[in-house]
């Protein structure tokens, strides 16, 4: 991340909601969702799983979440 996006704290934790963040980055919508109603962005990457229209319908409201297809996606809207 440092290499390619910039100098940004990199932090493991499967309560996302629990950690202050500016930017979130995983793939399980039920952790973006939650995370996101504390506030930062939240890039949910966009898997099988995490593809339904009950899924979507959920996060569409969120101005917070958005849905990254790759890693690329996500470099590019940080270094704009």
């Amino acid at each position: 991340i440092k290499q390619r996006i910039g100098n940004y704290e990199t932090i493991f934790i499967d309560e996302k909601s629990k950690i202050a963040f500016d930017y979130l980055i995983d793939e399980y919508h039920v952790e973006c969702i939650k995370a996101a109603v504390k506030g930062g962005i939240v890039f949910m990457i966009d898997r099988p799983w995490n593809n339904s229209a009950d899924i979507r319908e959920k996060i569409k409201h969120i101005a917070n979440i958005k849905i990254a297809d790759s890693f690329k996606e996500i470099e590019n809207y940080l270094i704009q």
